[in-house]
């Protein structure tokens, strides 16, 4: 795995393990600024998307680059909803930006939260 992976699994461990912790203000600021920028109000939006999934363990299982500023995080995800213990394949799309809307392999790691629950390429 070459370094431009390994910082793009850092950031989706990071964003993961507050999930966990329901740090919402951590995922906030591991969200990428594009995402944040376009809703009103990021912080409650991350909340309301993930607090009805108590996030219990997580497994990254691979790391798939789609470009220089994108590589999607496959993750297998432990969580409990509605009472149901579920285990989950999940990929989560990781972003390199300079800021809103500046995509730039200069820039740095972030987490597309929409990606979360998208399961695109996952199993």
């Amino acid at each position: 795995m070459d370094t431009k992976q390994q910082g793009a699994e850092r950031v989706a461990q990071k964003y993961l393990k507050a999930w966990q912790r329901k740090s919402y203000a951590a995922m906030l600021t591991l969200a990428q600024p594009t995402w944040r920028e376009a809703v009103k109000t990021p912080k409650t939006n991350l909340k309301v998307m993930h607090e009805l999934y108590s996030l219990k363990a997580f497994n990254i299982q691979n790391a798939i680059p789609l470009s220089d500023i994108a590589i999607d995080i496959v993750t297998e995800l432990t969580y409990i909803l509605s009472g149901k213990l579920i285990s989950k394949t999940h990929t989560l799309r990781i972003v390199c930006e300079l800021g809103p809307f500046q995509p730039s392999e200069n820039g740095k790691w972030f987490v597309n939260p929409l990606s979360t629950f998208t399961n695109r390429g996952a199993t």
